[in-house]
């Protein structure tokens, strides 16, 4: 949580659960150990993109709330033209073998304070895989924080009747009303997907069986 040079915090997170310990990491130290476990690390200039900078300037222009204008449909209309080598990602994957993956990581809300985490680094809250479904998340963090989102959704899967796509739209209609508009995608263990969201567009795509399928808009 809370690096500033690491070119991809997943390599990193996979790292640390791969070695078992410590469990979370933050900050200069994070960036200290990825250094000395080689992993690449990069600079901030490389990490800002058109799309990002536009979100940015608006939000200071008119002094917005912190997140205000992530989902601008002006800003949001230009990273059509752009060239996606960076930026926010969440996956989550099955295997031949059955195993479930979920991975998420984020520049977070445009304008957030120094030293404010959201939701992505939090295993429960933005992402979440065990033996029967992977969710990872996105929105206004402190919502899926407070709902515990990712982990709520993998319990509604295991102890309730819920399917997959109910379940989705349960977590979705409680972080809302606390001001957590957004969207996630899951798989469980049967393979089913869902990648609901109510937010003005979500970018998000599916390759199952080799076959590949992507979507932006609510169509």
């Amino acid at each position: 949580a809370g690096v500033t040079n690491v070119k991809s915090p997943i390599s990193l997170a996979k790292l640390l659960l791969e070695k078992g310990w410590p469990l979370m990491m933050v900050g200069s130290g994070a960036e200290k150990f990825a250094e000395g476990e080689g992993i690449e690390l990069t600079t901030q200039k490389k990490l800002k993109t058109d799309l990002r900078k536009a979100q940015w300037e608006k939000w200071k222009a008119t002094k917005g709330s912190p997140g205000s204008t992530d989902e601008d449909d002006e800003a949001m209309s230009a990273v059509l033209e752009l060239d996606f080598e960076t930026g926010t990602v969440g996956a989550v994957a099955l295997d031949s073998d059955g195993n479930l993956a979920a991975a998420t990581s984020t520049g977070g809300m445009t304008g957030k304070p120094p030293g404010r985490i959201g939701d992505t680094a939090i295993i429960g809250a933005g992402t979440w895989a065990d033996q029967n479904v992977a969710i990872s998340c996105t929105g206004v963090g402190e919502a899926y924080i407070r709902t515990s989102a990712a982990k709520r959704l993998a319990d509604l899967v295991e102890l309730t009747e819920s399917n997959l796509e109910d379940a989705a739209e349960t977590v979705l209609s409680e972080v809302s009303p606390i001001g957590g508009r957004g969207g996630l995608i899951a798989v469980d263990s049967d393979g089913n997907i869902s990648m609901p969201f109510k937010t003005t567009m979500m970018y998000r795509g599916s390759w199952i069986d080799g076959e590949i399928s992507t979507a932006i808009g609510p169509n």
